[in-house]
């Protein structure tokens, strides 16, 4: 009987740890733990071109009609993806992508190649800004090379607003 008595307090005596632990997970512990939704997307704007934009020489040009006017609202963040393929003649050595926000560079990529000859290869650039001020907005993409007659074809802009 003294050793039956024995496990039933050891069973007890677990059983109220445990609970002892859940009840101080949930009330302390999880309280302080910060759970973020997952970010939903707001709005969309989405430009796909087919023909091909010259980039500039040695000085970005702007390359049209890559850009969107937006408009962000209140404790929204700006998602920017942009795509494309890059053709590089026989000379060219690099190529020069930028978007732009209200007409201030924000982010770049630097395209360098070492091979010879005509060269296509697929870009890509993306951009996320979560400081942006609510209010309107323009988003531009820009493009340039060391060498003239550079091109990029098949483009494609996307913005997304996201809370």
């Amino acid at each position: 009987m003294g050793k039956a008595l024995g496990i039933s307090a050891l069973i007890f005596g677990l059983i109220g740890a445990g609970l002892g632990g859940y009840v101080f997970v949930t009330s302390i512990v999880f309280p302080t733990v910060e759970i973020t939704e997952t970010p939903s997307v707001q709005n969309t704007w989405f430009i796909n071109k087919t023909t091909q934009c010259t980039l500039g020489v040695f000085a970005y040009a702007y390359l049209s009609p890559n850009s969107h006017v937006i408009s962000v609202n209140p404790g929204e963040s700006v998602y920017i993806l942009f795509t494309g393929y890059l053709r590089l003649e026989t000379g060219a050595t690099h190529a020069d992508f930028a978007i732009y926000i209200d007409g201030t560079l924000k982010t770049y990529s630097l395209i360098t190649r070492t091979s010879t000859g005509t060269e296509r290869m697929m870009v890509s650039i993306q951009y996320g800004v979560s400081w942006i001020s609510p209010g309107t907005h323009n988003i531009s993409v820009w493009g340039e090379a060391d060498l003239a007659s550079q091109v990029i074809y098949r483009t494609a802009l996307l913005v997304q607003t996201y809370k």
